[in-house]
């Protein structure tokens, strides 16, 4: 089948330009090829354009099209805007020109049902219009509010592949944001959303991973499944960028406060070991930008760390500061940290049970191990990549302190079977 695409460009503010869709019906007559299918959700369209395929192979067709993942398969491709042709061309020769076509690939970001992916999405709106997104969660409830605002969504489930590819279908490039849970389950997810990307024609993988996670010396039990991640999205060809996060500032500001209600003194294994924290708000802005700006990049990694390299004698010294208490800090072993944990309910594994309003939503595992790894030193990474990907400063960790009401670690979201 021979595909001719008239991609419309639509005005600012979602107004059609009618001229152009009038100029491209008449083109192709009154043999309904004008009707569209903007309209239907993702899989409704998905399931009406593979019919189309059937029924329409061994023809050549003209179709018009307001949204990317419609020219999938296009042989030939013309951009029009405002009456006039702006571009045409096979779509790998539009892409590598750059121009209208390239501005107009689709984004898909995973995860927005999530802390970090929530606010990744809203920074990612105000970067990108809401016809190049699109959103994927479990929740049908958390993607209800993107969709209101024009975001086509997708429910999806990465602990199963079924549906997967259907759902990525259309994308060019794709944020996947880690899973909570810890171990083969979470590797599992992820290669099940690698697996799928590439079978949909995704070109690029965004990946939210660790500080140092290329370090076989790092103890973190944390680090072994983004090692993991990173190496089996390297295997399967695609391009990508590695977002390597420092540690969220929220967990250990809630920390603290937990701290200031008990006896004013935050006990854990850190000792003097340092760590560039930084604010998820800031790596859910990494995460847009690397979607936005995902073209000037080819497989890079980055580091997504914060201002400056800090104790923790040092980060609860900026907490003082900001707001006013008198915590002190006192170094225990592994042991001592993992029975901390067991007095507060926090299970050992992701596989345990998570207590709702917890002030410690993960495993005291992938805790005590995250705390060895930065006491030997194996954390003390910091770059400017944060401000060379989004052109800002990241937020200061005293900053966070005086506005803390808005920097807690907030619940745990994950869909775990």
């Amino acid at each position: 089948m021979s595909l001719l695409f008239f991609i419309v460009v639509e005005k600012r503010g979602g107004c059609q330009d009618s001229r152009t869709q009038g100029q491209v019906t008449a083109l192709i007559g009154s043999s309904g090829g004008g009707k569209s299918t903007a309209s239907l959700d993702g899989e409704n369209e998905s399931a009406v354009q593979a019919a189309l395929s059937q029924l329409l192979r061994g023809k050549t067709v003209l179709v018009i099209a307001h949204r990317m993942r419609t020219v999938a398969g296009a042989d030939q491709i013309v951009v029009l805007e405002e009456g006039r042709v702006a571009q045409k061309g096979p779509p790998q020769e539009l892409m590598e020109q750059g121009g209208l076509y390239r501005h107009m690939v689709e984004l898909l970001l995973t995860g927005v049902d999530g802390n970090l992916g929530s606010q990744a999405a809203e920074y990612l709106l105000e970067l990108e219009p809401a016809e190049n997104l699109i959103f994927c969660g479990y929740s049908e409830e958390a993607l209800k509010k993107f969709a209101e605002r024009g975001v086509e969504t997708r429910v999806t489930n990465f602990n199963f592949s079924e549906g997967l590819k259907e759902a990525f279908t259309g994308a060019e490039r794709l944020a996947l944001i880690s899973m909570p849970f810890v171990g083969a389950k979470r590797q599992n997810a992820h290669k099940n959303v690698v697996d799928a990307a590439k079978a949909a024609g995704v070109k690029q993988v965004i990946y939210t991973s660790l500080v140092n996670a290329g370090d076989e010396t790092n103890p973190s039990v944390e680090k072994k499944d983004h090692i993991y991640t990173e190496n089996y999205i390297k295997a399967s060809g695609l391009d990508y960028i590695f977002l390597r996060n420092s540690q969220y500032a929220e967990a250990m500001i809630t920390n603290y406060f937990t701290y200031v209600k008990l006896d004013g003194v935050l006990k854990n294994n850190q000792g003097d070991g340092k760590m560039a924290y930084i604010s998820r708000k800031d790596c859910a802005k990494a995460v847009a930008y690397a979607l936005h700006r995902g073209a000037g990049y080819d497989h890079a990694t980055l580091n997504i760390n914060g201002p400056e390299l800090m104790t923790i004698s040092q980060f609860i010294e900026y907490g003082n500061q900001g707001t006013g208490n008198h915590i002190t800090y006192q170094e225990i072993t592994d042991e001592e940290n993992y029975q901390v944990f067991d007095t507060m309910g926090v299970p050992r594994t992701t596989d345990g049970h998570f207590e709702k309003g917890s002030e410690a939503p993960y495993s005291s595992d992938g805790m005590v191990t995250f705390g060895q790894a930065i006491r030997e030193g194996k954390m003390d990474v910091w770059t400017d990549d944060f401000q060379k990907l989004t052109g800002q400063q990241p937020l200061t960790v005293l900053y966070m302190f005086q506005h803390s009401s808005d920097f807690q670690v907030g619940e745990r979201h994950s869909k775990d079977n």
